[in-house]
């Protein structure tokens, strides 16, 4: 296994300088890396070029490092486990619920990258939004790191929350949250 590629253990979205970073090489080897390592995806996204393994691995010593890296940013611990993004809920919680409604199967992807709602999801996401499509909208958290639900499902998933009095919005982009975080993602799918 390559270096970038065992930081990549970590099973998040890293840029090329978070992987030179972790890695300690220089852009150009990790770049070298990425390019001819045919296990590692890229992602566009806000106009930042993400990476990420296809396959799940278990985590490496450097992947661990990928993750602390990404937990000790200043900015993120000030946002606790749930916050706005563009009008729809992300962090942790936001992240929770997409990871759930995967292993759910109410949504699926052949590539990690591109998510389609199965008939079950369509069912299930039906009862707080109008689900006319099979692509999911997604949105990379920044913080997270991973997919939370974005576009309008993102923001009528908020907006179900807290008509629901699960969250309340607060002045802040943080989501002050009225129950367990585990309460929440269960009232999602039940």
């Amino acid at each position: 296994m390559r270096v970038v590629n065992s930081a990549l253990t970590c099973n998040k979205w890293l840029t090329v300088n978070e992987l030179s970073k972790v890695c300690h090489l220089s852009r150009e080897e990790v770049i070298s890396q990425l390019q001819c390592d045919k296990t590692i995806i890229s992602l566009q996204f806000y106009g930042r070029w993400y990476y990420k393994n296809k396959m799940s691995y278990n985590v490496t010593k450097l992947g661990n490092t990928s993750n602390n890296m990404l937990n000790i940013r200043n900015t993120i611990s000030n946002l606790g486990i749930a916050r706005t993004c563009s009008h729809h809920l992300g962090g942790k919680l936001g992240v929770t619920i997409f990871r759930h409604a995967e292993l759910k199967h109410l949504i699926f992807t052949s590539d990690k990258v591109n998510y389609s709602f199965t008939e079950k999801g369509k069912n299930i996401f039906s009862k707080f939004c109008k689900v006319n499509q099979t692509t999911v909208p997604c949105c990379l958290d920044f913080s997270e790191r991973n997919f939370h639900f974005g576009g309008r499902i993102g923001n009528d998933l908020l907006n179900y929350l807290l008509e629901d009095d699960l969250c309340k919005l607060t002045k802040s982009r943080k989501v002050e949250l009225c129950k367990k975080p585990a309460s929440i993602v269960q009232s999602v799918f039940t």
